[in-house]
């Protein structure tokens, strides 16, 4: 899920034994990296947004998005 990939960053960090982060994403990624703000926002020292949308998916788009990351 878009929410798990963002504690897999924030594992991530913590293995390299780092507090807080510049966090990018890029497309979906940005989705990962929205959701890291949102769950661990005392671990964010800034946010790159880059060819991505704020808003939510419709459900098709939703689907669509899940279907690309279960392909993945």
């Amino acid at each position: 899920t878009i929410d798990g990939a963002a504690d897999v960053v924030a594992d991530f960090l913590d293995a390299l034994g780092i507090d807080r982060a510049v966090v990018g994403g890029l497309s979906m990624g940005g989705y990962a990296a929205m959701a890291f703000a949102r769950r661990h926002p005392h671990r964010l020292a800034g946010l790159i947004l880059a060819d991505t949308k704020a808003e939510p998916h419709d459900a098709a788009a939703r689907e669509n998005r899940d279907k690309a990351i279960a392909t993945v």
